[in-house]
């Protein structure tokens, strides 16, 4: 995809951890080292499971590929 004339590609969907279906309410941040994360609330199966806790992942490759931080 081409946005004012820079480009995007979709980078592979989020590593999830054993226990979490899914992660919502995403933000991500930049360091000074051109290094990104992305923070996010992890949650479990099922529509009355509750949040498990939150998800940061980093990419040191301008987010063409995502790994866990902690």
């Amino acid at each position: 995809m081409t946005v004012d004339g820079l480009s995007w590609t979709e980078a592979a969907p989020l590593a999830l951890l054993p226990g979490w279906a899914g992660t919502s309410d995403p933000t991500v941040a930049w360091d000074s080292g051109g290094g990104a994360y992305v923070v996010a609330l992890s949650f479990g199966p099922g529509p009355d499971t509750p949040l498990i806790g939150i998800a940061v992942y980093r990419s040191s490759d301008g987010g063409r590929s995502w790994g866990h931080r902690f």
